[in-house]
């Protein structure tokens, strides 16, 4: 019976596993070749093709994605687009081969036979064909790159983390992704340096060996992106000059606190601060995210100054907290076990069970293509709970036959995905009272599917 399970029963379930990826692949590439010059609808992307002209930045955009479509548009002058796409595309293949590589590289078997390069390469254009993914690889948006670059990080991270001496190129392309990630994207400066840390500080307290040459290295990534990153911003940005509001603690605490509440307590509000906002105003407020950064804070800066209207931020959410204590906590729980459950809280919000900012990505790539992309984005949400509920199916059935399943020795190489997906899901959560959006932590969808290729045995088959 074991011999007979191990030689038929696991190997048809991965076969079943394989021919729903292929699906999702071949649906992606249909997609892509429908939509190859189409120009999604995101605000941001209008934003960007203006700085690309001006590179008149604020302290919100880096200069790298505007270089970018300027250097583009340059070679292709009409429909450049297409080559933009083609561009972002061909990036993320590769960090997610590279990606893919390392995890087999760490934890596989037969690694360079033809038949591991053939599983590698498949399982990366399931990964490229998240829909997610191919939308953002198909946008004027700077979430293709930056999730590129987080995945060659994160490789970085991995051999860092399973390694007994890192190479020193593992660290050059470390510092290299997480440069251009923080070129991308200015956020990714703090949550990417947090991994980074926690990564070098877990591999020190683990393993005795080659520290000196871990704690020169941790310093040199470090300390090196930080000074470039700086300088660069310091040449190219000049804060303030696009109008936006300065994010600072208290700003963070009326966008996920005070919001969506205003409204509700009102009358809880010293006289002073409704002097300033209306009632109307607060209902105008509590009607939209946006309206945190383009309505109230503008409207409170103008008529109070910046100074007094931080104290005033502070103080409506210290009243927002203490009289709807359980609904500021229980909406703050809820955002971020949406945005870690990513693809599981992406399908209940398909059909209104889960609040998520998933609908408006959706609209903007459904331009030319509505039912396609409904159909493709529904066909990766089911396909991927069965090829989970596969997985489990196979682990359960190895245990059972008491075969060795190689899920502790998988999960504990993914720690760094895990990690990273984990600051993401706190820095939008916590920072953010708008409905989570998985647009910013693309990395989270990649991180459950190589969880659950770890289920149903991708690197442990021979």
């Amino acid at each position: 019976m074991k011999e007979k399970f191990r030689k038929n029963i696991v190997p048809a379930l991965q076969l079943v596993a394989g021919i729903l990826m292929g699906i999702q692949i071949t649906i992606g590439f249909v997609w892509m070749a429908k939509n190859i010059t189409v120009i999604p609808t995101f605000g941001d992307s209008q934003e960007y093709l203006n700085l690309s002209q001006t590179l008149a930045l604020d302290e919100y955009r880096p200069i790298l994605y505007p270089l970018i479509l300027r250097w583009i548009q340059r070679v292709c002058k009409t429909d450049y687009q297409i080559l933009l796409y083609l561009f972002q595309t061909v990036i993320s293949f590769f960090s997610v081969f590279y990606g893919v590589h390392t995890v087999f590289e760490v934890t596989g078997k037969n690694k360079r036979s033809e038949k591991a390069i053939g599983r590698k390469v498949f399982f990366s254009l399931y990964l490229m064909t998240i829909p997610m993914i191919t939308f953002m690889n198909f946008c004027v948006l700077t979430d293709s790159l930056a999730t590129s670059m987080l995945m060659l990080f994160l490789s970085g991270c991995i051999l860092v983390y399973a390694k007994e001496r890192p190479p020193v190129k593992t660290y050059i392309l470390m510092t290299a992704a997480l440069l251009v990630e923080c070129l991308l994207r200015a956020d990714r400066l703090y949550s990417c340096l947090i991994l980074a840390v926690t990564v070098f500080l877990v591999r020190l307290i683990r393993k005795q060996k080659n520290r000196r040459q871990l704690m020169v290295a941790m310093f040199s990534v470090c300390l090196s992106v930080v000074a470039v990153v700086k300088t660069v911003d310091h040449f190219t940005q000049i804060p303030g000059l696009n109008g936006r509001i300065q994010t600072n603690f208290e700003f963070v605490l009326l966008d996920r606190i005070v919001w969506p509440n205003m409204a509700a307590n009102y009358s809880s509000f010293p006289e002073e601060i409704r002097d300033i906002i209306t009632l109307e105003d607060a209902r105008t407020f509590d009607s939209h995210n946006n309206n945190v950064m383009y309505q109230m804070a503008p409207l409170m800066e103008e008529k109070a100054g910046k100074e007094k209207a931080r104290e005033m931020y502070g103080e409506m959410a210290k009243i927002v907290f203490s009289n709807q204590t359980k609904k500021v906590l229980f909406d703050i729980g809820e955002d971020i076990l949406a945005m870690a459950a990513t693809p599981f809280s992406s399908m209940l919000n398909a059909h209104k069970l889960c609040k998520k900012g998933d609908s408006w990505n959706i609209h903007c790539m459904s331009s030319k293509e509505p039912d396609l992309t409904k159909y493709y984005n529904y066909y990766y949400q089911y396909a991927f709970l069965g090829l989970l509920v596969l997985g489990i199916f196979i682990t359960v059935l190895k245990r059972m036959m008491h075969q060795s399943t190689g899920i502790r020795k998988s999960f504990a190489v993914l720690l760094p995905y895990i990690g990273m997906s984990m600051i993401l899901t706190l820095w939008f959560s916590l920072g953010d009272g708008a409905p989570p959006n998985d647009r910013y932590a693309m990395i989270i969808y990649i991180t459950w599917s190589l969880l659950g290729a770890s289920l149903w045995g991708m690197w442990n088959r021979t």
